[in-house]
């Protein structure tokens, strides 16, 4: 949001729908990486400035799958859950690298 990176900052994660939605808590696509100024100060309490930038950054329709899958309920399996974080510590080696 601010366009600071590291090392100059630390970066946190930031969900676009809440952790509540059980199934797009772990969906890398639910993702944002904010600095901790930006996350509390900018996401947790102008929310809909936020909601708009986000918005115009990523667009309409991609907001929309995410918001119709947040509301979608799911009832992940052992074997899935399992899956999803073998998936994200794949995204987070690729970052890294």
């Amino acid at each position: 949001l601010c366009g600071r990176k590291p090392p100059e900052v630390v970066l946190h994660a930031h969900h676009i729908f809440s952790r509540r939605h059980y199934s797009t808590r772990w969906d890398i696509h639910n993702g944002l990486a904010l600095c901790n100024g930006c996350h509390l100060y900018k996401a947790h309490k102008d929310i809909q400035e936020f909601s708009d930038w986000v918005q115009s950054k990523y667009g309409g329709e991609y907001i929309d799958e995410i918001r119709q899958k947040a509301h979608t309920t799911a009832d992940y399996t052992k074997e899935e859950k399992l899956e999803l974080i073998e998936n994200l510590k794949k995204c987070l080696t690729n970052i890294k690298q």
